[in-house]
């Protein structure tokens, strides 16, 4: 089983005996990878395809697949190494020796060998043979430009839980969640979230030697995460903690037109969850009556059981996250996240820091 793994995790999908690589014909030294031992493997490789080519008994090739995975190869400076594909993951210890066989392992406990048939800045190309079939792997040098993208604030889409058994190799269990909220990262360093009502804020920094974003560096908070994917749309990274793995994806946020917030909402209610340090230690429910208008003048009415109120309100775009703020630079200004609006419904979202208090609010269309 771990042995199955750790091919699944290196795209490998062979289950017979290890083969080192120079069962293959090789390559001479200088066709292989000239640059092996100064330092240039030495990165983090985003994977491209894996190709897997099947020989017959007459040494001819019976088929060819081709397998995608997202994930990579990350080879450090110390020895050691971490792989993930498609939600799987593992780490262990590689060395390179006098022929350029690439060594990898995983906690010590399994070997696999590989035949580095390129490796430049831009690419790495490693094969293994393993019983009649030939695994060859690409990877590009990972391009991490992801500080364009990150500024942002992302909607939650979902979270992908794997968890491991005691050996972090074998795969106990997958598990998917839909938590409601967002994960917004500011240019000043400072990030927000909302997970199911539980509300956290800190601070971030991004390594893009690695491709990681850490939140709360050195505090008892910290966590880092290897970011998969970043884009305009879409943000997926994903860290360990113990034996889960939790990859973590998000779309963009965009901004609701003024068009849809200008309307009537009826009352439904409002959640108030009591917080502190990310923890939620009660919640209360209310159920108003009354509305709450947006109007196209840039001017609202509120009526809560009989009791009215009326002031200015502005949408903020992308850049601030598209927060509804009302009665901006008065002393009562507030500012909500919206998490839902449709044809019919209405959901905001605010944190009071000072009252130590979350309010989630629910509207429908009158």
């Amino acid at each position: 089983m771990k042995r199955t793994l750790l091919y699944a995790i290196l795209a490998i999908f062979c289950t017979s005996s290890f083969y080192s690589c120079k069962k293959l014909d090789p390559l001479t030294d200088v066709q292989k990878c000239p640059h092996a031992t100064d330092g240039l493997i030495v990165k983090k490789w985003a994977s491209v395809v894996t190709q897997v080519d099947k020989y017959n008994a007459g040494g001819t090739i019976e088929s060819t697949t081709y397998a995608h995975p997202v994930g990579f190869l990350q080879i450090k400076s110390g020895g050691a190494y971490s792989a993930v594909s498609d939600g799987l993951s593992v780490t262990g210890k590689w060395s390179i020796d006098d022929k350029c066989d690439l060594a990898l392992d995983a906690g010590g406990e399994l070997g696999v060998t590989f035949d580095i048939v390129k490796l430049d800045a831009d690419s790495l190309v490693i094969r293994q043979k393993s019983g009649s079939s030939v695994i060859t792997q690409k990877f590009a040098g990972y391009s991490c430009n992801c500080a364009p993208y990150l500024t942002k604030k992302w909607a939650n889409a979902y979270t992908q839980i794997d968890t491991y058994d005691s050996d972090g190799v074998t795969l106990a269990g997958t598990s998917t969640i839909h938590p409601v909220g967002f994960f917004q990262l500011s240019s000043d360093g400072t990030y927000r979230v909302l997970s199911d009502n539980v509300p956290l804020n800190g601070s971030w920094i991004a390594n893009e030697d690695y491709c990681q974003v850490t939140l709360d560096s050195a505090t008892s908070w910290q966590r880092t995460f290897d970011i998969l994917k970043a884009n305009n749309d879409s943000l997926v990274i994903r860290r360990k903690a113990g034996n889960i793995v939790y990859t973590q994806h998000y779309s963009a946020v965009t901004c609701p037109s003024l068009t849809e917030l200008e309307q009537t909402w009826d009352n439904v209610s409002i959640r108030t969850d009591y917080v502190s340090g990310g923890v939620i230690s009660g919640t209360d429910y209310i159920f108003p009556v009354g509305i709450f208008r947006l109007n196209a003048d840039a001017t609202y009415n509120v009526n809560s059981n009989g009791t009215p109120l009326d002031g200015s309100w502005l949408l903020q775009d992308e850049a601030h996250g598209c927060p509804l703020v009302l009665d901006n630079g008065a002393p009562l200004q507030r500012s909500f996240d919206i998490l839902k609006i449709s044809t019919d419904s209405l959901t905001i979202w605010r944190l009071d820091a000072t009252a130590g208090a979350a309010y989630t609010q629910t509207y429908k269309k009158e």
